[in-house]
């Protein structure tokens, strides 16, 4: 990952569509789209088929009935003509003849609603209301409700005229009522019917040849048009999330990476290397804050100069840095040459873009900033790479005081034990102040030697606490004048392994362990308590053990008198691949070289423990 909100590929440093068992939901939602949209188009097409054969079949009934409105005027009028004419058999046979086809109906009734008159002759002297099971509501009944077959299993849709008196009737009938009957002429539609049901499959069967068609269209209209940009859309997004993804997971292992260091300066490394490359970042620094003069120093940077380190030095609001600071808000530059803020002449090159955010601890105390820089030629930083070093910048807070609250904590256990060991030496006048001068002497041999500041730091800690085991010597061991019997010097032996049990459940001194316990080992083999030879005693415990010497020869005791610094360096050479580490020896006479003793022994217990 280079830096977030920069795409990089789906699927580079295993992606999530690369892992196993992932479901891809920017597939999925494509085959989604596109069934929806076929369905849509299939609903479309189905709906407008559906409405074509309402007007079909509305058009078929109409017809239907305007044939049984011809029927039932035609058949009315011949009957009234025939009664006029006074032929009641014409007006038989005009009713008769009404269901020659085997289609038709007519009924004749009077103003009782009695058939008086059939084309089926078992209807006549049945009323009517008997009949109306083959009658039917109509067309809106029709078009609602569907068709409804009567007697015979024929459809019906009739028509009802009524046949009114007139004056040649008047020998005929009575004077009233004004209207003499009814006539009712059902016309089936039953093969209207049986040809709108065949054109309604036909319908089906069309609609599902143009929903498919349709679909094919869709589908390739999709892939030429829609879908080729909706993929690019859904990859960026893809891609977005992909590298959201790898944003989390790269901040949850700088998390994880902050809270097991213990030491700040390894700490404040590893946050501005991270920093800086997942931000694809220039340069960057982490500045804290030095409460007593309040500004802020560059402790810890990544691809800075020295000189840059010497003069960048901030006060409470000054400069870039200064202001985040003061401010307590983070800061986002373009171009640096633009904001007022920044400060020319404090010995590094300009950049164009920054990125400055306050560290802030859990207790809203200020602990520093950390920065990062890109180039002119580089992008500028953008609101995401922002929120990612604020989110590096709140974990470091958290990890900062952490390591403080450790340090604070290691720093009272050794101040414990070295107030104890300086009790055991405050009880002897002689030994007062060996801790501290085995200390100075086995750093000065350390740092000539090469050592690391890491093993510095341990051999500092292990040369004072060397003869811490001596809390659990008789004192009366310790201050005795003369030479120890064998049973006392056993007991003084005893010394190392008391001291390497003391700090054995203190988690910090643990480096130190080795120390406590084989500074009295010898090279020949001869010391104790283990009997260690050669390279089998660790380097560090050879230095405290020639530094442990050298400090006891150039000391007073109760049974001898203090030799002097040549002396005492004649017999320490003297002791070189039989008491002493031939290296350490060496090491030991190169700082002594060049000088006369009493120089020599004012300049080595001078040496920092810095």
């Amino acid at each position: 990952m280079k830096y977030p909100g920069r795409a990089s590929g789906a699927d580079e440093g295993g992606g999530l569509s690369s892992r196993p068992g992932f479901k891809n939901p920017i597939k999925s939602l494509r085959i989604k789209s596109v069934l929806i949209l076929s369905f849509f188009f299939f609903l479309s097409a189905a709906l407008g088929l559906k409405l074509l054969v309402d007007f079909q079949t509305r058009q078929l009934l109409n017809e239907a009935d305007k044939e049984a409105g011809s029927l039932a005027s035609m058949v009315s009028q011949n009957i009234m003509d025939a009664m006029l004419k006074g032929s009641p058999s014409e007006a038989w046979k005009s009713i008769q003849k009404t269901a020659e086809d085997g289609r038709n109906r007519a009924w004749l009734t009077d103003y009782t609603g009695t058939v008086i008159a059939s084309s089926v002759r078992q209807d006549v002297g049945k009323r009517a209301a008997d009949l109306f099971e083959i009658k039917h509501g109509g067309i809106s009944d029709i078009l609602k409700k569907g068709p409804r077959a009567g007697s015979g299993g024929q459809y019906i849709l009739s028509r009802t005229v009524a046949i009114r008196k007139k004056p040649q009737c008047a020998g005929c009938h009575y004077s009233s009522p004004a209207v003499l009957g009814w006539l009712t002429v059902g016309v089936s539609y039953t093969k209207t019917l049986t040809a709108l049901n065949r054109l309604k499959r036909l319908f089906v069967l069309g609609a599902a040849s143009l929903g498919a068609v349709l679909a094919g269209v869709l589908i390739i209209l999709l892939t030429g048009t829609v879908v080729k940009p909706v993929r690019r859309m859904t990859n960026a997004i893809q891609e977005d999330l992909d590298e959201k993804v790898k944003k989390l997971t790269s901040l949850s292992d700088i998390s994880r990476s902050m809270n097991i260091i213990h030491k700040q300066g390894d700490l404040l490394r590893m946050v501005i290397r991270s920093a800086v490359r997942e931000l694809d970042a220039d340069r960057g620094s982490v500045m804290l804050l030095e409460k007593e003069v309040d500004e802020l120093f560059i402790h810890t940077g990544k691809g800075l100069s020295p000189e840059t380190h010497r003069r960048s030095r901030f006060r409470m609001g000054e400069g870039i840095a200064g202001w985040a600071a003061k401010n307590r808000n983070p800061v986002m530059i373009e171009d640096v040459l633009e904001d007022p803020r920044f400060i020319r002449g404090r010995g590094f090159p300009v950049h164009a873009s920054m990125l400055s955010v306050p560290l802030i601890g859990a207790s809203s105390e200020l602990l520093g900033v950390i920065n990062i820089e890109r180039g002119p030629t580089r992008p500028s930083f953008c609101k995401s790479e922002l929120e990612y070093l604020l989110a590096i910048a709140g974990q470091a807070s958290v990890a900062i005081e952490n390591v403080e609250l450790i340090q604070n904590l290691e720093k009272s256990y050794y101040d414990t034990i070295s107030a104890l060991a300086q009790a055991v030496e405050a009880k002897d006048p002689y030994t007062l102040g060996h801790s501290d001068r085995v200390t100075q002497f086995a750093i000065a041999i350390g740092e000539d030697m090469g050592l690391s500041r890491e093993d510095i730091a341990v051999l500092r800690y292990g040369a004072t606490l060397h003869d811490v085991g001596k809390i659990g010597i008789d004192e009366a061991v310790l201050n005795k004048p003369g030479k120890l019997t064998t049973e006392e010097f056993l007991h003084m032996k005893e010394h190392p392994e008391i001291g390497e049990n003391i700090v054995r459940g203190v988690d910090f001194l643990q480096k130190i362990r080795p120390i406590i316990r084989h500074h009295q080992e010898r090279y020949d083999g001869l010391g104790y308590p283990d009997g260690l030879k050669g390279d089998e005693i660790p380097l560090m415990v050879a230095i405290v053990t020639v530094a442990d010497v050298f400090d006891a020869l150039t000391s007073d005791r109760p049974y001898r008198k203090a030799k002097t610094t040549a002396e005492a360096v004649a017999m320490i050479k003297e002791q070189s691949g039989r008491q002493h580490n031939p290296s350490v020896v060496e090491s030991f006479l190169r700082i002594f070289e060049e000088e006369e003793a009493p120089a020599l022994s004012r300049g080595v217990q001078g040496v920092s423990t810095a």
